[in-house]
């Protein structure tokens, strides 16, 4: 059986460290680069992947955060290729079933989250997995001066031809697809009352974001309505000898609803994400989230995202648009 050691070693990483109760690893970079990629070990058998020009420096900063550092390992870069390298690490580590402390470029983050005060992991399991978890938050946060800033976007937006629609849909996922959605309003995750009209004859009427990214988008091209998610990839597909086909329930209702899917990911998603549209009208996005797969995908990856922290774009969450999301 291949050690976490041989794995990483194959990637590169030829120097290896042992750094319990260690505050600084100077002594053991007097003649080699500091400049490059490192990977930290920890007790519990998780791992951290970072960047440093110098990675003394950084090493000391991370070991006033976390006092369970018992190694690490380290090859060296170039500058200009530590973003690409760090995220392939990333990317080659998840892969293999590790679990990272990282947050960026993870799929999944096992680092302590903000979010549990919010509702505990239990729940959150058990919300993700059947659904068996009531939002009890009795009072909505309410910005007033954000509600007042996209007030008259919202009154533009109810004049759209399918506003009334859209309302439905995004309903729908917001009520479904999210935890905590009462709880977690625009600080965990925000609506966009866009309006946004694009050369090719599109207009964006929506965006739902989580964390750092959009997750379910709806608008209109050549005045057909179209939606797009951002989805976990995994709960979807079945793998055979490397090969990914989709299961026959999702291959089914992806035909049946003319839905396309890509490999356009964001970072913060991490790399088990996919893109799914649909164009149509709200029918073929409802059938597509009820299929149980897919609805899975959706909230496993809005979950994943939400314990990554909060999201930057509260500022434009549109609270008269949220407010039909709880009636």
């Amino acid at each position: 059986m291949t050690t976490i050691f041989e794995t990483i070693s194959s990637l590169g990483f030829e120097h290896h460290f042992d750094v319990v109760e260690h505050k600084s690893i100077t002594e053991h970079f007097q003649s080699i680069e500091k400049c490059g990629i490192y990977i930290l070990h920890f007790g519990n058998g998780e791992l951290y992947v970072g960047q440093a020009i110098d990675v003394t420096r950084r090493y000391t900063q991370h070991s006033k955060i976390y006092d369970d550092i018992i190694k690490i390992s380290f090859k060296c870069i170039l500058p200009d290729k530590l973003n690409t390298i760090e995220k392939k690490t990333i990317e080659v580590l998840e892969g293999l079933n590790l679990h990272l402390r990282n947050i960026v470029h993870t799929s999944v983050s096992y680092a302590p989250s903000s979010f549990d005060e919010l509702i505990t992991p239990d729940d959150q399991l058990n919300w993700c997995n059947s659904g068996d978890y009531i939002d009890k938050a009795e009072e909505r946060i309410n910005n007033l001066e954000i509600r007042r800033k996209y007030q008259t976007r919202y009154k533009q937006f109810l004049k759209m031809p399918r506003a009334n629609e859209v309302i439905e849909i995004l309903r729908h996922y917001v009520t479904t697809c999210i935890p905590a959605y009462k709880s977690g309003e625009m600080y965990y995750w925000s609506c966009t009352c866009l309006l946004e009209k694009r050369p090719d004859n599109m207009l964006i009427y929506s965006r739902i974001n989580i964390n750092w990214q959009e997750v379910f988008t709806v608008g209109t091209q050549n005045n057909r309505l179209f939606f797009s998610w951002h989805l976990a990839n995994s709960p979807i597909r079945l793998t055979w000898k490397n090969c990914h086909f989709y299961r026959r329930s999702v291959h089914e209702n992806l035909l049946l609803n003319n839905a396309s899917l890509t490999n356009h990911r964001y970072s913060p998603g991490g790399q088990n994400q996919i893109n799914m549209d649909v164009e149509g009208n709200i029918d073929k996005a409802l059938s597509i989230m009820r299929d149980p797969h897919i609805l899975y995908a959706m909230k496993y990856f809005n979950l994943n995202l939400m314990r990554k922290g909060p999201s930057p774009y509260f500022k434009y969450h549109c609270f008269d648009l949220a407010d039909n999301f709880f009636i």
